[in-house]
């Protein structure tokens, strides 16, 4: 399973729109399921209400295979240049997540904001990695080359609609 560890998966994007409008849409994590295929809700942990360094959130996932839900916690937040969190494991251990997913926003010429998504897998424990421990007959590297191309796809999806919801003001 040490081809799950590093998978990386990124996305990038321009949209019409000011890098703070940007932001404030990525950090609404309650927002996301409006434009993401796989997270279907969301919800701050109290005492969170909003994103900043330390604040967790719950969220459901649901693809083709199963539905699962994460604990996440938010480990960037740099308002307008840079939001990310953490996948929590069972060990709850930000040093140790599941998966790490960041934001990167720049400013361009025109008044619009480059857009930089990141996915990166591991080193904690994960639904991918027990799928491969359930079922220990499927091909883990094609198992995981599937699952690089539904997150490479979902998150394009994601930035496409990001970008509508961003430009519509």
């Amino acid at each position: 399973m040490d081809a799950i560890t590093g998978m990386t998966v990124i996305v990038e994007g321009t949209v019409d729109a000011p890098p703070e409008r940007v932001f404030d849409l990525l950090a609404d994590v309650t927002a996301v399921p409006r434009w993401s295929p796989e997270c279907v809700r969301t919800q701050w942990l109290a005492p969170a209400a909003g994103p900043e360094v330390g604040a967790r959130f719950v969220g459901v996932n649901r693809n083709e295979l199963l539905e699962w839900e994460v604990t996440c916690q938010v480990v960037e937040c740099d308002r307008p240049r840079r939001f990310g969190w953490v996948v929590l494991d069972d060990g709850e251990r930000p040093d140790r997540p599941s998966s790490r997913w960041r934001y990167e926003l720049c400013a361009t010429d025109g008044g619009g904001t480059r857009v930089r998504g990141e996915f990166v897998h591991g080193p904690g424990d994960s639904k991918l990695r027990w799928l491969l421990r359930t079922h220990p007959e499927w091909p883990t590297e094609a198992v995981v080359q599937f699952r690089r191309e539904q997150l490479r796809e979902n998150m394009a999806t994601t930035m496409a609609a990001l970008a509508e919801v961003a430009e519509a003001g």
